[in-house]
């Protein structure tokens, strides 16, 4: 029954990419059109803008709602989606947390919920007679579905929800354009690994801290996204990055 779900990592990154301009769009417009966010030069919006805004799109054309539930509703889960009502409850101890640049989970749960009802509610409302794949009629994640945003011992839906998640939240084009701006282009930052002789993971925290200065994303997601991506080793030599004229 998986492969009803099929969807390619670029699939998934447009969809994310639509639906957060679409956001912006319907968030503009409520703005009596004095944008918030310019398509031409645009500021780099904070995870908790992203969520914000994002959420406030869906809630409103989606019919989506999120709410708080206690333990004894989301049992050991975290979060759960329900397809057919279009509800997240998300665990009260983090639903009532400050979404802060500084924080980390929040925006990923959500984001992560997002990526369910964007890619699976639909085809699971379209084949619910046939699915096997929800218990209860949702589908339910926990802490190590959605913290384990790159591993692959999870199921192929949250594989896809995190891959949404990370795509929504901090898509590979605005890294790369920060690491431009600050100046360092990618065979510069390998370079300078070798020459500091230090692991590539700290290098790559350290990285992080810098393009936290223009990127107010959360650095545990920031240094897992620069490592996940391979910015710094994979597409070194790959003729992607080049040094500007």
């Amino acid at each position: 029954m998986e492969n009803k779900f099929k969807f390619s990592h670029s699939r998934i990154r447009t969809f994310a990419e639509e639906l957060f301009s679409a956001a912006k769009i319907f968030y503009n417009e409520r703005l009596n059109n004095s944008p918030a966010f310019e398509e031409d030069g645009e500021k780099i919006a904070e995870v908790a803008d992203i969520i914000s805004i994002t959420l406030n799109y869906v809630e409103k054309t989606g019919g989506l709602s999120v709410r708080a539930a206690e333990k004894d509703v989301l049992g050991n889960c975290i979060s759960a989606l329900y397809p057919l009502t279009g509800e997240i409850l998300i665990l009260g101890e983090e639903y009532h947390r400050i979404i802060t640049p500084e924080s980390y989970w929040l925006p990923v749960i959500i984001a992560h919920e997002i990526g369910h009802w964007v890619l699976h509610a639909p085809v699971f409302r379209r084949f619910r007679r046939q699915l096997d794949l929800f218990e209860e009629c949702r589908l339910a994640s926990t802490y190590a579905e959605i913290g384990n945003m790159g591993g692959k011992d999870i199921s192929i839906l949250d594989q896809q929800a995190n891959f949404f998640a990370r795509e929504l939240l901090l898509p590979e084009a605005k890294i790369i354009t920060a690491l431009h701006q600050l100046g360092y282009f990618p065979p510069l930052i390998y370079k300078e690994h070798h020459l500091t002789l230090m692991s590539f993971e700290e290098y790559t925290r350290r990285l992080a801290e810098k393009v936290h200065q223009l990127l107010p994303a959360p650095l545990q997601l920031l240094s897992f996204r620069l490592l996940e991506l391979g910015i710094l080793q994979n597409k070194v030599h790959s003729g992607q990055f080049r040094y500007s004229a």
